[in-house]
This record gives structure tokens, sequence and C-alpha cells, in this order.
């Protein structure tokens, strides 16, 4: 019989019973109910529906009673029961609302459910499985109140419901089985809305019950067969199994049974192996519970409908933890398998119904030329034409969009336009749905323009009027995401009162994405119950909270921190009740757990103390276990530090028994064994014990190794040291191909770097590594994709030779490329916890080439590591040794090379082409691990190779040996940093000694410095020189030590020429044409380099407009002064153009203005002097950086930062670097300050755009070490990775690094600061602190980085060993997924209210806040920053924060302080100085004055000077004895009595400097920039024999004595000599002379004090001169000389040379007079002068 006719027949049938009256009605089935379609086609209902608000009183009887069973609800399939008369239609006293909506009357079921009669119940008859939805209150409050439900005549199930009647229930279940059922409750209860749905097919596989007996006692599949008639699985090589006795955590359940595929899966028709095939007849949800089976990382794969293999890189599956893996697919047959197999749980395969219009699928074949076609008839479009757009009034328009709309990483090419206001009567300007059982709604959609902006999406059922709002719509073409939940079924208008743009609509019926979760203010913060360490020394966390997105958080995360700062933190994402810590080092350690829903403030548990804990013995972990033959097995593994012995024990694998111990107490110094009398053919689990003794710890590691009868050599592929992916090819003798696919960069999930591979050695076998951009050969670190192998030292030596050919060079190789013949003393792999890239720090012997820049091959060796942890270079002095090869190298494609190295008895022997070189030593590679060798053939960084020939052969070893008898004693020599011009008559002489001794400096006056050094002392001497050449010498004579060779003196001289152009503090000429010859005037001016090499402190250098070809060094001896700076300025800003060349400062207190430097070969502006200014410069197309602090010559971290050598100081303001790109496009950054800078460098005001590397870089290298903290502020940086001229829509475009603030390297500390700045668009990260563990972020906004989805927006990493010290406040990062889909790399113990965290979608701060783009003026990033005239950047509304963004977060770029303006320095000739007058009061002491006129000035008033004003400066000197109060006096004494002991006050007087300018009224200096030298004569009423002086000064309310007072006799007078730089009231002090001769108690006499006959050059205090830049022609007693004038230069990333300017002034403690007097002056801070 037809369905459709037995349907009739039996509603027929039920009919006729009702009428009978011997059942009750029973209802038409799901299945069975029919409606008519437009086309009078029966369709089977999808729901059925009771809703109470669509209830009529005239159903119900008086008072709402049922008094006859009443049919209800769609088509009448419900019945509600008469019986007993417990039933009626309530009008509810207050109204009750649940996801449905709001109910004002319910549906009251008045008593408990009899499931026989129906009394108190509701009845409904199924002929297929369904599901029922139900909202349902209590009617009152009792006891306890369940819904109930039940097949007629059947005992009840209870659902336990909230004895609250204000709270509705929501109520699901399933009903399998076909038949009449009940609902009610024990107690009845208020029904407000019951839906009954029809079911889609659903199939499960679970391990715990698949069918058994499918499966041999092996556990290996029988035969083909199908589970749960609906998986297809395979017998072909024995490759799915059923595995029992597992123990796998899945939150809280242990699962124990899993259907496991065991290997890579074959799809291939009739030869399926280690797969499961199915056929989806529609759309499904397959969900997965699995686990990772072994040690292969897994990798989900499916073919449909017999295409091409899909990866499906999202699920991720972990050894010993099950997680649950869901994805959507459509219909089809598939093949399931993973790549390295899987342990799957449960599976399963749910039918789905989704339908879906996108705009992508509208046509619009036949639109106009304006791309649009108008909608003139009713149109079915999506999926099934489920959706109608409306024709009348032609107000729907398709629409071919002009240029593509993106959203959420979809591309929109065509939209859907409401084009006028929704008229819901008839449908006008609507998108009409059929909604058919409950359902979510989603749109894609923006307003139709300007008028439609903020109006509401609407809906409505078909013939009401009044339409409820889904949401607002933002401005025109902003595209937002609308959703609608728990639609009822019905039939729907859609649309807006002024119309909308829509890109997407969908209906799904999927029960799971309707749930809703709890309320977030009713879930309980997380609870740390406990901490306690395990067998391994880790931290077990226990705490209590609920996860689970609906019921609780969406995730905890537990923190450990150390000493404050985040050590880890776990993300736990399904219940669980612990996690585990592993620590670093010992100490006090706190924990955290923290709650978190997307959008709600974060709960926290509040922090949890653990405190003195001392780190675990780490595992010695088992890293070589090879098969010597004949039971034997030799074992190597980690040496630990703190191990005091070690023991090796075994039992068989599988064995529950004791294992047996092959030796006990073996010496800590043997991290190695041979296990012997094994039976070959069996596994074996090999324990290794390592004991500390100081507490008895004794940690663990065990390795399960297959004894074979014959000895093995096994090969392995790995990516060791800084090296991130490795992909590689070997082509067996057999042709058999195998891909080795291995990568371990941040963003990779499965990370994987080091997997067993097949042996080619002695076959004709080949092995091909592609080109990666990672890695690197350098003279700090190396990374490398590395075939190797393992040997015995002890025991064996070997000889590995292959051929290399060069493959690939489209990357453009670079001088950290390489390749070769490596044997490393350990595998530069994490042996302990996660797979890294910061394990690279290992001793290697090579034979190899590297570097685009050297000429030969070379055998390299790398030595000085001692750590078994490959990340840990804390204290090491790493040397490279390098021995060239005669033959010449090429990275030229097709270039091939035949290499070997060889370890024999007497050392390594490295061969190359047929060349031969030797080191005899062999030892250095059996420092780190002691009992292998890794030996095999390494690519390194933008290189493909081909390694062919590999030839592997061993012999036996005597041992290790150390032949090489090395002479660590030192060669003593000294280098000259001062260079050999000077404009100035003052010259700084700097030397720097590798040994101590004592240097002596003799000008060309015949006067001598003496200085006593230490070895990386910087002697700074000043010498007097003339105009012309002078010669000084100098001697350093070593101090007698038995580290040094010799105790020779070192002798040597440098001619400096001293010449002088224009006036002092002056102008200078200068023009493209100017000559050496010229006089640096309009009329003749001066050529640059003669320019700068005699510039005067306090001159102006003004650039007349041109092209300045020639390369310009202002050396080290140029130097200007902290009060007169040399200013270099172009005469109109930007005109003076710098083209093919570049500018060095290796002087101090420069200041270069409005430059512009074009086509540079190399760095733009390199900074290598102190205290210098880089002002409105702009650096364009530079071959290497634009602009860059480093240093010149080769001074070492400790001299360079100590004295100064390394740049310090400087400050770029207001500039702008962009194009620069050097030939491997990978170094050439906007702004560097890195490699060899010293403390106090800063940038401001600065934009950096389109480098090919990084906007900014603060790179440090490991073997350079720490560069000094660096301040960016209120900078900008963006579009960096790719250049202005680039063509980046070309598909095979290759971008460049990309980041914007580059903020580290190295893994070392720099404590760099980035303060209110701007980073968009970048290609790479917008802030990254490249590993620098203490960086400073401080109110900055990071927007849209990471371009293609290459990386975080805002990235802090270091290695785990570090201390992680970053403090970031007020930041906020936003993006999108289609950048970037990765979280922030940011502790998160620094997630707080000021900072707004990208979470791989969304932004929000620690109180669920997100950050949006209405908080900025505008987010057009095409809208450039330009500069306004005043220097400031104006970024014409760009990410200008408006008045809704939080006032504590985000950059808000300062264009108002004088700080961000910049002024162009005078060009005109300066003022007149006045000789400084000296006007001594009467009744004052004479006093005479030392000073320079600039250093009183303020720089407003230096500024005035410069610009044509005159000065004139007055010293006036006071009596103050009888102006001085009485407060000042009692202060003054008080010190005296504090400080000096029987001190009398002799005299007050009063210091003043007064300074006129121009024409401005005088003024009168409170303080000056230096002090000020005064020599005072102690007044004749003072002076007597045995008598001591001193001066106490008062200012400001403080009095002090001044400590460097001296008091010497001068033309018979008695004179101090002090430097003050505060003017006000001074107080000449003095102290008879104690008699200390033994028996004398006299405290009024003593020793006769000595006068000095010769008065002494009065005191300068600590004023000081300036160093200035070096010259390449100094002659240095090693031969060496200073820093030559060539253009700048960089190797791995480090171009220009720095020096260093602030030279210590040594000044000799002058001796104390034997008669002792002492004269105190204080100074008193009197009331305002009036002038």
């Amino acid at each position: 019989m037809k369905k459709k006719t037995f349907n009739r027949v039996f509603a027929m049938f039920s009919a006729v019973l009702m009428l009978v009256g011997m059942f009750p009605s029973v209802p038409a089935a799901v299945v069975a109910a029919e409606s008519t379609g437009s086309e009078g086609t029966a369709v089977a209902k999808k729901a059925y529906v009771m809703d109470a608000a669509d209830l009529k009183a005239e159903q119900f009887g008086a008072e709402g009673k049922v008094t006859e069973d009443i049919k209800v609800g769609t088509d009448g399939y419900f019945t509600v029961a008469a019986k007993g008369g417990k039933n009626s239609l309530k009008t509810l006293a207050d109204k009750l609302e649940c996801n449905m909506g709001e109910y004002s009357q319910a549906l009251n079921l008045g008593g408990g459910l009899n499931t026989s009669t129906g009394q108190a119940g509701i009845t409904f008859t199924t002929t297929e499985p369904v599901k029922v939805i139900a909202y349902v209150a209590v009617k009152s409050v009792k006891d306890k109140h369940s819904f109930q439900y039940a097949k007629a005549g059947a005992k009840a199930t209870s659902i336990e419901m909230e004895n609250d009647t204000s709270i509705v229930n929501k109520i699901e279940f399933n009903l399998d089985e076909a038949g009449q059922y009940w609902l009610g409750g024990n107690n009845g209860g208020n029904f407000l809305y019951v839906e009954v749905q029809s079911r889609l097919p659903e199939y499960t596989v679970d391990g715990a019950t698949v069918d058994a007996s499918k499966f041999g006692a092996d556990g290996k599949l029988i035969a083909d067969d199908t589970l749960s008639g609906f998986f297809n699985v395979y017998k072909n090589g024995d490759k799915t199994k059923l595995v029992t006795g597992q123990s796998v955590a899945y939150g809280k359940e242990t699962l124990t049974t899993s259907l496991r595929l065991d290997g890579s899966p074959s799809f291939a028709d009739g030869k399926e192996k280690s797969a499961i095939t199915f056929t989806a007849k529609q759309d499904f949800r397959l969900t997965l519970v699995a686990a990772q089976k072994g040690s292969g990382v897994p990798e989900l794969q499916y073919a449909k409908d017999g295409g091409a293999t899909v990866t499906l890189a999202d699920a991720v599956f972990e050894k010993g933890t099950a997680a649950k893996y869901t994805v959507e697919l459509p219909a089809g047959t598939y093949k399931l398998g993973s790549k390295n197999g899987l342990d799957i749980f449960d599976m399963s395969v749910k039918y789905i119904e989704k339908y879906e219009m996108n705009a992508n699928d509208l046509d619009v074949s036949n639109a106009g030329e304006d791309g649009k076609f108008k909608v003139t008839a009713d149109t079915a479009v999506g999926t099934d034409g489920y959706f109608t757009v409306a024709g009348k009034g032609s107000k729907n328009v398709f629409i071919k969009l002009a240029a593509p709309a993106e959203y959420k990483g979809v591309t929109y090419n065509n939209k859907l336009q409401l084009s006028g206001a929704t008229k819901l009567a008839d449908g006008t300007a609507t998108i009409k749905v059929n909604v058919e059982k409950t359902a979510k709604i989603t749109l894609v959609a923006a307003a139709k323009g300007a008028s439609g902006e903020g109006t509401n999406l609407i809906y409505a059922k078909t013939g009401v009027t009044s339409g409820t709002a889904i949401g607002q719509l933002g401005v025109t073409d902003e595209i937002g995401t609308y959703t609608l939940e728990n639609v009822k079924p019905g039939t729907y208008y859609i649309g807006s009162a002024k119309g909308a743009d829509i890109y997407d609509i969908k209906v799904e019926y999927d029960p799971e994405e309707n749930k809703q979760a709890v309320a977030w203010d009713t879930v309980e913060a997380p609870v740390i119950n406990s901490v306690t360490t395990d067998a391994d020394g880790n931290f077990v966390v226990n705490f209590t909270s609920v996860i689970d997105e609906l019921k609780g958080a969406e995730n905890v995360k537990v923190t450990m921190l150390e000493g404050g700062y985040e050590v880890s933190t776990v993300n736990v994402k399904a219940q669980t009740d612990s996690v585990t810590f592993t620590p670093l080092w010992s100490g006090d350690y706190t924990f955290t757990a923290v709650a978190q829903r997307v959008g709600a403030a974060d709960k926290s548990s509040g922090a949890y103390s653990y405190g003195a804990y001392t780190l675990a013995v780490r595992k010695p972990v088992i890293t070589w276990a090879q098969n010597k033959g004949n039971g034997s097995v030799y074992l190597d593994w980690v040496n630990i530090e703190d191990a005091d012995s070690y023991a090796v024990s075994y039992r068989e694998a599988g064995s529950t028994g004791d294992f047996t111990y092959a030796v006990k107490d073996l010496a800590a110094s043997q991290a190695d064994y041979t296990v012997t009398g094994l039976e070959a053919g069996k596994s074996y689990e090999f324990k290794i014990e390592a004991t500390r003794n100081s507490d008895g710890f004794v940690a663990n590691s065990v390795a399960t190794v297959e004894v074979k009868k014959d000895a093995d050599q096994k090969w392995y592929v790995a990516t060791v040291g800084s090296a991130q992916k490795t992909n590689a090819v070997i082509t067996a003798e057999d042709g058999t191909v195998t891909k080795y696919d291995l990568d371990s960069q941040e963003q990779t999930a499965n990370k994987q770097n080091n997997v067993e591979a097949l042996d080619i050695s002695n076959t004709s076998g080949t092995i091909e590594i592609a080109s990666q951009t990672s890695g690197k050969i350098s003279d700090d670190e190396d990374g490398f994709s590395y075939y190797y192998t393992k040997i015995d030292p002890d025991t064996e030596n070997f000889k590995l030779s292959a051929t290399f050919t060069v493959t690939d060079t489209s990357k453009t190789p670079d001088n950290q490329t390489g390749f070769g013949v490596v044997a490393a003393d350990t595998l530069g792999i994490n042996n302990w916890g996660k797979v890294d890239y910061v394990h690279k720090y290992f001793n290697y012997a090579s034979s190899m080439v590297y570097s685009s820049k050297s000429k030969t091959a070379c055998m390299r060796n790398v030595t000085g590591y001692t750590s078994a942890d490959s990340s840990n270079n804390d204290g090491v002095d790493r040397v490279v040794t390098k021995k060239d090869f005669k033959a010449a190298t090429s990275f030229a494609a097709d270039s091939t090379y035949e290499f070997s190295l060889e370890k024999t008895d007497e050392g390594y022997t490295a061969v190359c082409n047929g060349e031969e070189l030797k080191n005899t030593d062999n030892s250095f590679t059996s420092v780190q691990e002691d009992g292998t060798v890794v030996v095999g053939v390494m690519v390194s960084r933008k290189i493909g190779v081909k390694i062919s020939n590999i030839k592997f052969t061993k012999s036996e070893s005597k041992g290790i040996t150390s032949n090489d008898k090395g002479d660590d004693k030192i060669t003593p020599s000294g280098r000259v940093y001062s260079s050999n011009t000077v404009g100035a008559a003052s010259y700084e002489f700097i030397y720097v000694p590798n040994c101590d001794g004592t240097l002596k400096v003799t000008g060309s006056d015949g006067k001598t410095e003496e200085r006593v050094l230490s070895a990386g002392d910087a002697a700074r001497v000043n010498v007097a020189v003339n105009i012309g050449d002078n010669k000084i010498s100098y001697t350093y004579a070593p101090k007698a030590s038995d580290k040094i060779t010799s105790t020779d003196e070192l002798k040597g001289d440098v001619t400096v020429k001293r010449a002088t152009y224009g006036e002092e503090n002056g102008v200078l000429i200068v023009s493209p044409d100017g000559t050496k010859d010229g006089d640096a005037t309009e009329a003749k001016p001066l050529n640059l380099a003669t320019a700068v090499q005699y510039a005067q402190p306090g001159q102006t250098i003004v650039l007349k407009d041109g092209t300045y070809k020639d390369w310009i060094s202002i050396q080290r001896s140029v130097s200007g002064t902290a009060s007169r700076m040399i200013t270099l300025v172009a005469e109109n800003t930007g005109k003076a153009v710098f083209e093919g060349c570049s500018l060095s400062i290796i002087g101090d207190y420069w200041h270069v203005y409005g430059i512009y430097v074009k086509d540079s070969s190399g760095v733009g502006i390199q900074i290598s002097g102190n205290n210098n200014i880089v002002e409105m410069c702009t650096v364009e197309h530079a071959a290497n950086s634009g602009i860059q602090i480093s240093r010149s010559g080769s001074a070492d971290n400790k001299t360079g930062i100590k004295y100064k050598l390394w740049p310090t100081d400087n400050l770029v303001k207001n500039c702008e670097s962009f194009d620069n790109c050097d030939a491997g496009r990978n170094d050439a950054d906007g702004f560097a300050a890195k490699l060899t800078c010293g403390n106090g460098n800063r940038f401001y005001g600065c934009i950096s755009h389109n480098n090919i590397d990084d906007g900014w870089d603060l790179y440090a290298k490991s073997v350079s070490g720490e560069i000094g903290l660096v301040t960016i502020e209120n900078c900008v940086a963006y579009n960096n990775g790719w250049l202005t001229t680039d063509d980046i829509t070309d598909p095979n475009y290759e971008y460049g690094e990309g980041n914007g603030f580059k903020l580290g390297g190295g893994y070392l500390k720099g404590g760099h600061v980035l303060k209110n700045s701007i980073t968009f668009d970048n290609h790479a990260k917008g802030i990254t602190s490249n590993s620098c563990p203490d960086i400073k972020i401080y109110d900055c906004t990071s927007y849209n980085n990471s371009i293609k989805n290459s990386a975080y927006n805002v990235g802090l990493n270091t290695k785990d060993s570090n201390r992680k010290e970053w403090v970031v406040k007020g930041l906020i990062s936003l993006n999108n997924d289609k950048n970037t889909k990765l979280d922030d790399l940011i502790p998160f113990a620094l997630h707080s209210e000021d900072n707004y965290i990208y979470n791989g979608s969304a932004s929000y701060n620690n109180l669920g806040v997100e950050a949006t783009k209405d908080w900025f003026v505008n987010v057009d990033t095409s809208v450039l920053p330009t500069r306004n005239e005043d220097g400031t950047i104006n970024m014409h509304g760009l990410l200008e924060l408006n008045e809704t963004a939080p006032a504590n977060s985000g950059a808000r770029l300062d264009v108002t302080s004088a700080e961000a303006k910049s002024v162009k320095p005078s060009t005109v000739a300066p003022g007149k100085v006045e000789k400084p007058e000296i006007n001594v009061k009467e009744d004052a002491p004479a006093t005479n004055v030392n000073y320079d006129f600039a250093d009183v000035l303020t720089d407003d008033e230096w500024e005035a000077y410069k610009n044509g004003e005159n000065v004139q400066i007055t010293v006036e000197v006071k009596n103050a004895d009888t102006t001085v109060t009485e407060d000042v006096q009692k202060l003054v004494e008080e010190k005296v009595t504090e400080e000096i002991k029987g001190g009398v006050i002799g005299q007050y007087i009063d210091l003043s400097i007064i300074k006129k300018v121009g024409d401005k009224d005088p003024v009168l200096a409170e303080n000056t920039k230096q002090p000020v030298t005064f020599s005072v004569t102690v007044p004749e009423k003072l002076v007597k024999s045995d008598r001591e002086y001193s001066i106490v000064r008062f200012h400001d309310g403080v009095a002090e004595v001044i400590k460097d007072a001296n008091t010497e006799t001068v033309d018979g007078k008695l004179v101090i000599t002090f430097s003050t730089s505060k003017f006000s009231t001074y107080a000449i002090v003095y102290k008879d002379k104690v008699d200390n001769k033994p028996g004398n108690d006299d405290n009024n006499k003593g020793d006769t004090p000595t006068v000095p006959t010769q008065p002494t050059t009065p005191s300068t205090g600590d004023k000081t001169d300036n160093t200035t830049p070096d010259n390449s022609n100094n002659g240095n007693a090693d031969g060496s000389t200073g820093d030559v004038a060539t253009a700048p230069s960089t190797e791995s990333g480090e171009g220009a040379t720095t020096g260093d300017t602030a030279r210590p002034v040594v000044y000799a403690v002058l001796a104390m007079m034997a008669a002792g007097l002492v004269l105190s002056v204080v100074v008193y801070d009197n009331k305002k002068k009036r002038i």
C-alpha cells in the first residue's frame, strides 16, 4: 500500500475509534500529517506546535475548564484530556518569559499525570522517532516538581524542574519508538509551548559498545565489515583494530576502548586501508572523540566522492587525553582516516538541515551596465529555493558589486538590496522565509546608503502588520551579523523600514545551535582547592569550576606565577578538576584560576601560594637507543647537571613486574650504558633513574626498544635550533618516495621536529630539502634541516660524505644561508617539553659552505657550550673558528659540492671537492652530551638542496682526544678610538687596552697625562691642540701578570689636524658644488666633507638646496657639547638630498635637521655617537635600514655601554623612513637601534612604512650581549613587509618579515619601552617582543596586522627559561579573523581592565567589554598619515580615538606639546656676547669666575642668541651677613654641626648671575645647565694657620656642603675654588685643626699646615668636554686604527658601527692642605631680586 493511502486510511480509522469512545482521540503521526504545497504536492510537516499564546478561550468551557477532550496546536495534533477536569486555560497573574516569547496565559495541567487514563495530561501520537521541546513552569511551590512523559499506559519518566513559579523550564528529550505519548507533571504545571519535531537520522559507533565479535583476539579486524549499519571498515594491512584496556582522560571520564586506525590511510578504491567509509545522503555533522595513538601527531583527513584528500588542520588530538572534534560537511560518499593513525572512542554522523542564500549565488547575468537587476516577480533563491525574494513593487534588486566586499574572511561579489521601505501587509521589499520547525536565522547585512544608517532590520509573521526588531544596522557599507534565536514555525517577512543590503541569510534547524547558556551571574568563580607536587616535581593544581559553555564557563585559565610574573597558563576548555605545571626554577609560586565567557567579566579564584619550592631533578631522557647485536642495546641519555648518580633497569614491554637493574650507582659523569643479555625479537622498557643525594630526589625516564639480532643504525629527519620548518623528500634506491614535513612554528598546533626516516646511506637514494625562510648559520646561533644518525664517540669514529646540488634559490640566499656535513655535540631540540625553536646553542664540527658574502667553503667549528639544555647560553663565550678551502663558492642553481667530514683519533678532517683541512681536536663535540655525536647533512635558510651519494662508514675509536694545546694568554694590545681631525682647541684622546696597565699621553705641547687602567677601560684624555698638525704620543705599560704574553710597552702616535672655519658659534655655508678651498660663506661655500671634519662646538652648517653624492662620516673627535651642539641643517627642509650615499654620525652632540636621504647602498643615516638629535629627516630606498643606531668600531658590550663607545642618549625625532630594502629582502628596517647600542636612545614622532623587513628593529645577539634601553614614543608603523612599488596582488609575491615594532632579539633583556604609538596593516605582528623578556608597552593601538594570516596582532614571546617580565598597560589590539585567527600572544596575567586583547575573532578586556571600530574617528587605512608643518603627525582621523573610547587605553598621538613639535634651527649669524662683567659689591670678598656663557643660557635663550640676539651676562657677588634670615641661618648652622664638626660660619655671601638677551628684561638665573666655577678669596679676618675651609650652599630650602671645594694660595692670597649650578646664598665655614699628636688633648691645636706656593688651575667641577667620531688613520699600538669613514655596512642585521660620547672625566683628588682652616661658603636662595 502506498504510504499516502495508508496514512489517510489510518486517519479515518482513528476518527471512527474516537466516535465509538473506546480510546482517547489519536492525532495523525508526524510523518503522516500532510499539507498541500503551492503545486498541490503532499508535504510532510517537520514539526507540530502547541503554543499557549495561540489558544482561544472559546475552545474551553466555563472558567477555561476542559470539559471534553480538545484538539489544539498544528492541525489539531495535540489532544488535551478532559478526564478528571484537571486541565484548563489559565490567565497568568504575572507574565512569564522564555526563549519562545512572553506569555500571559498557559495551558494549566492541574494535577498529577495518569498515563493510563490521561488525567491531567496532553497527548499525541507519532509513527517515527521525534524530539520533544517543552517550556513549562510549576503552577505552585511544592517540595518537588517534575515534568513527566510516558508511552500510554507505561511508567512515566520524570525530569526535575525549578521549584519557582516565575522560572520557565526548558525540557528536551527524544522519543525513539512510535506510539501514543502523554505529557504532564507529578504536580501538573503551566505549559507554555510544546513542539514535536521530526528527527533526522544519526549514526554512531562507540568503542565501548562496538560489536567485538568482528575483531580477533589480537584486536585486528577479521574481515571487511560494516559497523552500526553505516560505517564501513577494512582489514587491508591489519590496520583497523579494537584496542581495549586503555586509560585515556576525557573530561571527568576515563575511556578504555577505541577503534584504532593504526597508521596513515589509503583511500584508493579497493585498497582502502586504515580508513572508514560511509555515504551521507544529506548535509551532516561529523563528531569524533579521539586521541593520538602513538608518537606521530595525527592529521585528520578525508576524501569526498573520489576527490582529492583534504586535511582538517583544526582537528587537534593529543596523546593520553581525548578531545572532541566537530565539523559540518555536505552530502556525499566519504573516506576518512588520519595520517599517523588515530584512536577513535566515539564517532557519529548526524544529518542536519540548513538553508542558505549567499548573495554570490544570485543570478546577475541579466544585470544592466550599472550591475543591477530588478526583481519584478517572486523569485525563489538559496538552498532548494527555500527563500522567496518578493517581486511586489520591484523594490528588491540583485546587484553585482563594483568592488568586492570583505567580511569575516568571506568575499562578496554581489548583494541583494531591499531598496525600499518594507510593507508587511503585502511583502513589498522583503524576503519571505517559511520556518518549518524552531530555527535560528542569521543575516549578514548592511545599511542601504546614508538614509538607512541606524535603522532596524525587522521580521514578522505573515498577516502581522507590526514588525519585531532583529538588530540595528550600522553605517553605510559596514557589514554586520544579525541573529534570531528560537524562531517558531511559521512564514515570516524580513525587511527594514529604509531598506537594507543583504549578503547572506541562513536558516538552521539544528537543536544544538539553539541551546542557551545559563546567566553568567549565576556561575560561581573557580576555587583552587590545593596545589601539590607529583613524583616528578611538577605542580598539580586541583580546582573546582563548571566548564561547560551552557552550564558554566566557556573555559578556565589556570596560571602559574613566580615572583609576580607569569610562568605559564593552561587554558582548560573541557570539564576537569586539575592541571599540571612543570616549574623551571626554584622559588615562591602563586596560582590563579580564571573562568571566562566571551563578553562577560572574568571570574577569578584569587591567588593560591606555594612557597619555597625546590626545583626537581630533570628527567634523564633517553636520546639514543641502538641495537648493537646479539641482545645488546646501547643507551645514551641527557646529562643531568644536579644528578649524583644513575641507575639503569629494564623489563619486557607490557609487563607489570619489577624492573631488573643492569647497573646501580653509575657515576654522574657517565650518562650512557650498554645493556646486554637481552632476547632478540622482544621489546623492552628501559628506565634511567637520576638521583640527587642532597634531598634523595629521583627522576626517571622510560623508553621502549625492540631488541634485534643484528646491529642497526637508524637515521632521522629533524628541524633543529632556530629552524622552524622542514620539507624533505627521500627517494629510495627503488624509486619509493617518502615525504617528511616538520613544523615548529608558533602558530602550528601539532608541532613536530624529529622523526625516524628511511636510511639511504651507502645507496643511490637521495634526499631533497626544500628552501625555508627560517634557520640560520650565524655568529651567535644555528638552525637547519638535518638528516642524521648518531655514533658513540668513545668507541666509534666515522666518515660521512655526500654530494650537494643547489636546486632552488628563489628566496635569495643571504649571509645566513648554508649547507654541508655537520657533527654536533647534541641535537638542537627540546628533550623535556613541547617542540620549539629556541634550542639553538650547540657545539659542532662541519665541512660546509655558508653566507652569500663568503667566497669559499670552509671547515667551521663552534665551541664553548657546556649545558645539556641547548636553549641555555648563559655565561657562554661562544667561539667560532673557520678555516677556508681554496675553491670559490656559489649559491647559484645547479652548483655542486662534494663535502665530507671524518672523526679520527686525532680530531676532525673536512674535505670540500677533494681539498682537505684538519682540526686536531674532537673533544668539543662531547661536552654537552658525552655519549653520542650527531652526524648528518644539513641545509639552512633560503636555499633548496638535493643531497646524493651519501656514504657513511664507522671504525673503531680509541676515545675522545684533545690534541690542541691552546694558549690562553693574552697578547697585550690597545685601540685608539678618537679620530684625527678636530675644529675645537681641545682634543679628546680615547684609548682602550685589553689588559691592565698604565697609559701615558703626551700632547704636542709636551704635557703628559697618566691613567691607570684595567682591561676594557676607556681612557679619555683631553689634549690641547693648535691650528695645523699636532703629534700626540702615547705609551701603554702592561701590568705584569701570568695572563699576558709580554709586559713590553705599547707605543704609538696620532697626528691630529686642527683647522677652523667661520666664527665661534657661527654659520658655515655648504653647497653641493662647494669646495674644500671655500671659506664657508655664501660667496665661497665649503664642501660638506670638509665642514664636518673641522666644525666647532656651537657652529651651524647650513646645507644649500641640491643633491649631495659624497658619503659623509662625522668622526668621533668632531663633537659639540651639551651647551653648544653642532647643527647640520637643510636650508629648506627636504631639499638637501643625499643621493646614493649616506650620513654616518660618530661624533657627539650633533643636531641634524631636515635632510633627505635616498637610494643609499647601505644604511641611510647611521648614528654611532652620543647625545645626537636627528630631526625632520627622511630616508627612502636605502639598501639597508633607513636610520640605525649602532656602534662604530669594535668595542665590546662592557666597554661600549660603560664608557659610551656604544651610541647613547640619541634622539630621532619626527623622521620618516620607507621603501628600504636589502638584496636578501630580510634586513632593511625603517628604524633600528640594534646589536650594539647603549642606553637612553629614543625615537619620537617618527613614521615607518613599507620597509621590507620591520618598521622598528631593536634586535640583540648573544655574542654581542644586551643593548641599552630604547624608547619609542608617539610613533606610527604601517604596511611593513612590502614596498610601495611592489605588486602585492601578484599571487607569487613573497613578503618580507614585516613587523611593525620589533622590540628585541636573542632572548636578551632590554627593558625597551613602546609608548603611545600606533601600528596597523603590517604583514606580520604589529608589536612583537621578538624574544626580549622585559619590554614595556604603554597606551598603544595595534590594528589589523598579520596580513595574509601570517602571525599575531601582538606577540610577546621568549624562551621558557626566561622570566617573563613584560609590562602591558593601556593596549588596544583589534583585528579580524580574515587577517589572523591567532589569539594575541600575551601572558594571561596581563589581561586587565585597560588592556583589550584580541582572541582570534574579537577583542575584550577582563571585564568582558569588547573593543570596536566605533571607538575610532575612522578605520579607513587607505587614508595614510602625513606630517603637519610643525612636524607633528596628522592621522586624518585614522585610528584616532573618539569620546566613546575608554580614556585609559590606546594611543592618542601628541600634536600640541612643544616636545611633539619641531622648530627649525637658525641659519643666520648669531648675536654678540658682551664680555662677562663681575660685579663684586662692597664688603664682599674678591671673586673670579670661570664658565662658558652657553652653559648659563637656557635652550630658548641659546636659540635667541643663535637667531641674532645679543647676550649680556653679569656675575654679582654681595656680602649677605646682614640680609640672611634667621631661618636660613638656623638651617645652615644645623648642616655645619652635622657635617663639619667644630665648624664656624665666617661669612655669608650672595652669588647671582644676571642675563639679558636681546631687548628682553634682565633675568636672574637660579640654575645653569652646567656648573660655573668660582674662586673666592678668603677675607683676611678669617685667615689663620691650622684652619680648614668649606663652602655650604643654601638653595630651594636645602643646605648642603659642597664636596669638591678646594683651598690654595694664589698670589699670596688664600682662595677657595668650587663649582656650582645653583645660585643663591653661600656660607664660608672654617674649622681650626685639632692637634692629633700622641698625648695632646687640645682640640684647637695640631700640626702646622703646608701652604702651596704655586696656584692650581681652577677646577671645572662636573663640567666635561664631549667625545667625537673616529677616523681610520689613527696609529694604534697593535696596528689597528680608529673608525673608518666609509659606507656603513651590516652583518646579520648589524649595519652602522657606533661610538660613545660621554667620556668619564677623571679628576685627581686635590691634596688637602696640611695647615688646616676650613672655609665654607653657604649659598642662600634670596627672595627674587629686582633688576
